[in-house]
């Protein structure tokens, strides 16, 4: 009988201590380009990637511009672009593309002083080619940072 109750309790504490280890441990998942860690926990999926960059260019008419973005892929990264200095009559449009010509967004700011934080999804490092076009041309500076 103390044999049976002994291997109850064992069976217990192992079935408790694999639930335990489930639970607090931390799994690596491996994705094509690069890996993430995911909280099993948490049940939640937190990216490695980290990026830098940023443009600028005093602008009239249109044109586009190239800027670098360093660090590494990340599955979403966060995009703001800012115009300012146009004349109040000025619409700019911005499309910012990826290295291999993907464009990953395009907005339309009006003339002064006009920000917007965009979300992008797939962003990889590498040069990236800022367009814009400027109606009703006057100058003004575009910049863009990616981060």
């Amino acid at each position: 009988m103390k044999l049976k109750r002994k291997q109850k309790v064992l069976r217990f504490l192992s079935s408790l201590l694999v639930i335990i280890s489930i639970f607090t441990s931390n799994v690596t998942v491996f994705a094509a380009e690069s890996a993430m860690t995911m909280n099993t926990a948490l049940n939640e999926v937190q990216p490695r990637g980290s990026l830098s960059g940023y443009g600028s260019k005093y602008a009239y008419g249109s044109s586009s511009f190239s800027l670098s973005v360093n660090g590494s892929w990340s599955p979403f990264a966060g995009c703001t672009i800012k115009t300012e200095g146009f004349s109040s009559n000025s619409i700019i449009t911005v499309s910012v593309y990826d290295s291999s010509g993907s464009c990953k967004t395009t907005k339309t700011l009006g003339p002064n002083d006009e920000k917007a934080n965009i979300a992008i999804f797939n962003v990889s490092p590498g040069t990236y080619k800022i367009s814009y076009t400027v109606d009703n041309p006057s100058n003004g500076t575009v910049s863009v940072w990616i981060y």
